[in-house]
């Protein structure tokens, strides 16, 4: 955990499609919405939470590549020089197409024993992360060097996903912290699955049980242990239109269901935060006894 009154929190699935940027974008607004000073991290190279909230990049408007790389052709890169206020308590550092570059240079930097390829993004937010109640990043799907950045620089973990292949997809994103991120960040709290597209192709208390894979209760049950939060995203066409208008769905349909469950979303989360908070100041506290 880098600050204990910030919360990083990934937005993490290795399958695309999973409403990764959607869960991003709208929990970063409902964060806001609740008087929270949130952040928004657009680490997919497709910047897709970018397009929503910007329509892209504007020339010569610098990214999060040049976040991560703290400088450009000799000159220091303020977090003030990448960053774009959205609205009240809400701004968003926009993504590029150039983080198809870092990988393979993580990957040389990697095979030449320089570790420390692994901690940029953690090194950066150090920077800035006193600004910030809570800072979102949304992923891009696979396992590579971007996602090991953001594993190791964040205190919490949302898989969200609507099908048997997404709980495989955060079955292998379990695995990946499981197996390699703990060594380097252990307080890393996966907060649970988060259901999206919910609707009539979900029956059951809690669980899906049947939505075109027959394993999908199974698989959740199985790898998550009941794991799962508590508020469901349910299918809203809102959204789309949100997205299509530039917008959060707060900004265009408040009251929505979509509108509503990402509000019950961002209390959730923030309440769940608090008590792990509670829980590991308990610990502490039992060990100096």
């Amino acid at each position: 955990m880098i600050n204990n009154s910030c919360n990083i929190i990934a937005i993490a699935n290795r399958k695309g499609g999973c409403a990764k940027t959607t869960a991003a974008v709208n929990l970063a607004a409902a964060l806001a919405e609740e008087g929270k000073k949130t952040l928004l991290i657009d680490m997919d190279s497709q910047a897709n939470a970018t397009t929503w909230l910007r329509n892209g990049l504007k020339d010569n408007q610098y990214s999060v590549f040049e976040f991560l790389a703290g400088r450009v052709g000799g000159k220091k890169i303020w977090y003030q020089d990448t960053v774009i206020e959205l609205g009240k308590n809400l701004k968003l550092i926009p993504g590029s197409n150039k983080l198809n570059e870092i990988e393979p240079m993580m990957a040389v930097a990697e095979k030449m024993k320089n570790t420390e390829v692994r901690y940029y993004l953690q090194q950066r937010i150090r920077e800035i992360d006193e600004d910030f109640d809570y800072i979102l990043i949304d992923c891009p799907p696979g396992l590579g060097y971007i996602m090991l950045n953001v594993l190791t620089a964040t205190d919490y973990a949302i898989i969200p996903g609507f099908d048997a292949f997404a709980v495989k997809g955060a079955i292998e994103v379990i695995d990946l912290i499981d197996t390699q991120i703990r060594k380097r960040n252990p307080g890393l709290h996966v907060l649970g699955f988060l259901i999206t597209r919910y609707g009539n192709r979900f029956l059951g208390n809690g669980l899906p049980a049947f939505f075109r894979y027959r394993n999908l209760s199974i698989a959740l049950k199985r790898y998550f242990n009941g794991n799962v939060l508590k508020t469901f995203i349910r299918e809203d066409n809102k959204l789309e239109e949100a997205c299509c208008n530039g917008q959060t769905i707060f900004e265009y349909k408040r009251y929505s269901n979509a509108g509503q469950d990402y509000e019950a979303l961002a209390k959730e989360i923030i309440s769940i935060i608090d008590a792990l908070k509670q829980e590991d100041i308990h610990e502490t506290e039992r060990k100096s006894i």
